[in-house]
C-alpha cells in the first residue's frame, strides 16, 4: 500500500514535497491508514475532521480519537462541528458541510490539496450506485482525482488497507452507521456487491477493468467535446453543424457539463423554438443563436473604457489597443486594424462598449442608423450587442466598430497627408 501511494504521488506532476496536504479524516480504517502512510512518506500534512453530531457520544468519541491520533503524529488538527438541518438529505448535506470546511481551511491555512481516503471498493460502489441514478459514461467511471482533490488509494483495495492497519498495529474507530443498510451505498456495500462479485471468480477484476476503460473513454470524450468549443473574443461558441445532427444535444452536454449544465438542459435548449432561448448553471449561461450555442460566463468581465489623448498602447483585461500614425497595410476586409483620415477624427478617442442610444453611419451609407440595429443586422447576438467594443471621438461620434466596419466620412483617401491608425486585439 505504501508503494502504491508513493507511485501515485511520483506520477503527479502538479505536486511537490513543499505542498501542504489537508487529509480528510473520520477516524475509520481508511483515513487512519492514509494519514499514517502520508506521514511515513514525509509529506507536510494537516488533519481535518467534521463532527456532525449524528451519533451523539459516539461522534464526539470519534473527534477525540482523531485529535489524539494527530497529537501522536505531531500533526496540525482542525475540527468543525457541522449540524445537518432536519429534513435534508443527510449524506448530501454532510458532504456540502465537509467540503465547505475543507475549502475554507485551504485558503486560511495555505493547504495546496485536499486528500481523501476513497479506495478501490469505493470506486466500484460509486460506479454501481450512479448506474441506478440514470448516469452516463462519466458517472459509470466511478471516482477520480480532480484539480485540488487527490485520491491516492483508488487502486488500493479494502483488503490491502486492512492488511496495512494490522501490520502497523493502528487503532481505528468503527462507525456503527456503516452497518445499517438504510442508505443506498451501505446496502450496496453490505448486501448487493458481495453477492454480485460471486458471479464468477474474476468478476471483481473484470469490473475494475470496465471502470478503467470507462475512465479512458470519459477522458477521450471530454477532450473531443471541449475541442468543439471555439473561443471568439470573450465568449465560447458551439457550432451545431460541427457534430452529426442526431447527437447535437449529447455533444453539447459533454462540451459544457464541467460548467454545471446537465443533459436535460441541453436537450431543452436545442428543442426550444424560441429565438434567443437560454439556460443557466450557477456560473454560465447557454444562449441559442441561429446555428450556434454561445457559452457566456455569468460573471463576464466588463470591458473597461480606454481613452487616448495621443499615440500609444493601452490594455485592459480583455484587449490591447494601439493608436499610431503609421499607415496599416491591411486590406479593408480586416477591420481589426484600420487607417483613417486624421482630420476626420477629433481627439481624445474613447474605446468603450456600445450603448443602447448610440448611432452609427456605416461606410457607404447616407444616413445614421441605430447602432444596436446595425449590430443585429450583422448577426451579433442580442446578448453580445451591448458588450461590443466601439470607438468614438471627442464629439461622441462612433467612427469604428472593431472587426466590423468604419464610419462613413473617416475613410483614408489617397489625397490625405496624414493618417491615424488603430488596431484592436483581443487578449
Amino acid at each position: 500500500m505504501l508503494e502504491e501511494v508513493r507511485s501515485y504521488f511520483e506520477e503527479l506532476q502538479s505536486i511537490s514535497k513543499d505542498d501542504r496536504l489537508l487529509v480528510a479524516i473520520s477516524g475509520g480504517r481508511d483515513s487512519i491508514a492514509l494519514s499514517h502512510v502520508l506521514h511515513e512518506l514525509g509529506y507536510d500534512l494537516g488533519l481535518a475532521h467534521v463532527n456532525y453530531k449524528l451519533r451523539g457520544e459516539e461522534s464526539d468519541g470519534d473527534a477525540d480519537f482523531v485529535k489524539a491520533f494527530s497529537e501522536q503524529l505531531k500533526l496540525p488538527f482542525f475540527e468543525h462541528v457541522g449540524i445537518v438541518e432536519e429534513g435534508k438529505n443527510v449524506q448530501s448535506e454532510a458532504r456540502n458541510i465537509r467540503y465547505a470546511f475543507f475549502d475554507a481551511l485551504m485558503k486560511e491555512e495555505g493547504f495546496s490539496f485536499i486528500v481523501t481516503a476513497h479506495h478501490e471498493d469505493d470506486k466500484i460502489e460509486t460506479s454501481l450506485l450512479n448506474l441506478t441514478r440514470g448516469t452516463g459514461i462519466h458517472g459509470m467511471r466511478g471516482m477520480a482525482s480532480s484539480e485540488n482533490i487527490l485520491r491516492p488509494l483508488l487502486n488500493v483495495s479494502r483488503e490491502e488497507i486492512d492488511e496495512y492497519v494490522t501490520q502497523h498495529d493502528l487503532e481505528i474507530r468503527d462507525d456503527s452507521s456503516n452497518e445499517s443498510s438504510k442508505y443506498k451505498r451501505n446496502k450496496l456495500r453490505n448486501e448487493i456487491i458481495p453477492s454480485f462479485l460471486t458471479l464468477e471468480d474474476d468478476t471483481r477484476s473484470k469490473l475494475l477493468t470496465s471502470i478503467r476503460n470507462l475512465e479512458e473513454d470519459s477522458l477521450a470524450v471530454d477532450q473531443m467535446a471541449e475541442a468543439l468549443l471555439e473561443k471568439e473574443n470573450d465568449i465560447l461558441k458551439f457550432r451545431l453543424s460541427s457534430v452529426p445532427p442526431g447527437s447535437t444535444s449529447t455533444w453539447l452536454y459533454h462540451a459544457v457539463r464541467k460548467l454545471g449544465f446537465n443533459r436535460q438542459q441541453c436537450i431543452d435548449l436545442l428543442r426550444s423554438p424560441e429565438s434567443g432561448a437560454k439556460v443557466s448553471s450557477e456560473s454560465h449561461t447557454l444562449h441559442k443563436h441561429k446555428s450556434e450555442v454561445h457559452v457566456i460566463d455569468r460573471n463576464r468581465i466588463s470591458f473597461s473604457s480606454m481613452q487616448f489623448e495621443s499615440f500609444g498602447i493601452k490594455k485592459n483585461s480583455l484587449a490591447e489597443v494601439e493608436l499610431s500614425d503609421k499607415k496599416t497595410t491591411n486590406t479593408e476586409s480586416n477591420n481589426w486594424e484600420v487607417s483613417l483620415a486624421e482630420e476626420a477624427v477629433e481627439l481624445p478617442i474613447t474605446i468603450r462598449t456600445a450603448k443602447d442610444d448610440d448611432r452609427f453611419k456605416p461606410l457607404g451609407m447616407a444616413h445614421e442608423v441605430k447602432l444596436t440595429k446595425y449590430l443585429k443586422d450583422k448577426g451579433i447576438a442580442s446578448h453580445n450587442r451591448l458588450h461590443t467594443p466601439i470607438a468614438c471621438d471627442a464629439r461622441g461620434t462612433v467612427f469604428w466598430i472593431p472587426g466590423l466596419q468604419i464610419a462613413d466620412g473617416v475613410k483614408l483617401k489617397t489625397t490625405d497627408a496624414q493618417c491615424l491608425s488603430i488596431s484592436f486585439i483581443y487578449l
